[in-house]
């Protein structure tokens, strides 16, 4: 998707981007800079955002070939407890098997010395009818199935409730964050499915993805919405400060300890399946219009059109690991100067 990110992937970063600074603000003067370990955060774009301020630990499954990144799984982690200042998780407990999710959790908590951020969607009526739509459309429309809409539906959506129950049991005050409007998402991803359908209609998704990030920033988080953010710690006082707290912005509320964020709309669900019928019947339209293409030509373009994507990603990735080990071995030459070895002494006298 050229030089940018997806929309969505763009909005849960935002949010942990600034609440991470937020919550450990950066200190020159610290002999250490805070540490935080991102949990199935492959290809470490936390560790990106905040490589300027934070010590940032990326742990997936996945290989990864940059710096500050170990392969493991989410339910072993291989850190002594309490290492971090704060552990993020974000998208990645729907894609964990219900079955061995408290040992995710009990992983998370345990290493953490402060602060938890658990993102993601969860569970109801509204996110299901979305999830469910789109990855049938993307079925209907390409012959290709939404790989991880369907392992959602494998381990099944967690319960928003539930897992701020299972963090209060192992002492941990938390906050919710509501994030991320349903119906953007769900209308976004639509689109998106039909331009990825129809030749050359990446270039015409990325202006489309690009002007949502670009009128969106920092906001878009009406209720209903697709995903939440649990903000948890141990400290009850740090939990009751972030409540009175000015940090953040015009369009995020927070609700509490004893608190639960509205529920959907009773007519949200039926409004989803509406829109998704009317999304069906304009690819109906548009493949009549082309002459109506056989099916495997669909599947077949749709596939190519992947692969390019992929190629561009990777690329894209490739780029930002080189720029990083440069700007590393910049830093290291610069603290290494004789310049900087006289700094230290006369400091130290």
């Amino acid at each position: 998707m050229g030089e940018s990110l997806a929309f969505d992937t763009h909005q849960r970063l935002e949010i942990l981007t600034h609440f991470v600074q937020a919550l450990l603000p950066a200190d020159s003067a610290a002999a250490e800079r805070p540490r935080v370990l991102d949990v199935g955060g492959y290809p470490a774009l936390l560790a990106h955002a905040l490589a300027a301020t934070h010590d940032v630990v990326t742990v997936d499954r996945e290989s990864g070939r940059v710096d500050g990144y170990v392969r493991a799984s989410g339910d072993a982690l291989p850190f002594r407890p309490g290492t971090f200042d704060a552990v993020v998780a974000s998208d990645v407990l729907e894609h964990v098997p219900a079955e061995v999710r408290q040992g995710f959790l009990d992983e998370m908590v345990e290493s953490t010395r402060g602060w938890l951020l658990l993102g993601g969607p969860f569970r109801s009526p509204a996110v299901d009818a979305a999830e469910e739509s789109v990855a049938d459309f993307a079925r209907f429309a390409t012959g290709q199935g939404n790989a991880w809409i369907e392992e959602h539906r494998r381990c099944g959506l967690p319960d928003l409730a539930e897992t701020r129950g299972f963090l209060a049991d192992r002492g941990l005050a938390s906050v919710d964050a509501p994030n991320g409007s349903l119906f953007s998402w769900f209308t976004l991803q639509q689109i998106k499915t039909v331009l990825h359908a129809t030749p050359d209609g990446f270039a015409a998704y990325d202006g489309i993805n690009d002007l949502y990030v670009a009128l969106s920033r920092g906001s878009d988080h009406a209720l209903p919405v697709y995903r939440h953010l649990i903000l948890a710690h141990r400290d009850g006082g740090k939990i009751d400060a972030l409540l009175k707290s000015s940090q953040l912005g015009p369009s995020l509320s927070l609700y509490g300890p004893k608190e639960t964020p509205p529920s959907d709309p009773p007519d949200a669900a039926e409004k989803i399946r509406g829109a998704a019928e009317a999304f069906r019947h304009l690819v109906t339209v548009v493949r009549e219009g082309r002459g109506g293409e056989p099916e495997k030509r669909v599947e077949r373009d749709y596939v190519t059109r992947l692969e390019t994507l992929l190629d561009r990603q990777e690329a894209r990735q490739a780029a930002l690991a080189n720029e990083i080990r440069d700007l590393r071995s910049r830093l290291s030459a610069f603290e290494s100067s004789r310049f900087i070895r006289l700094w230290r002494r006369l400091r130290g006298q």
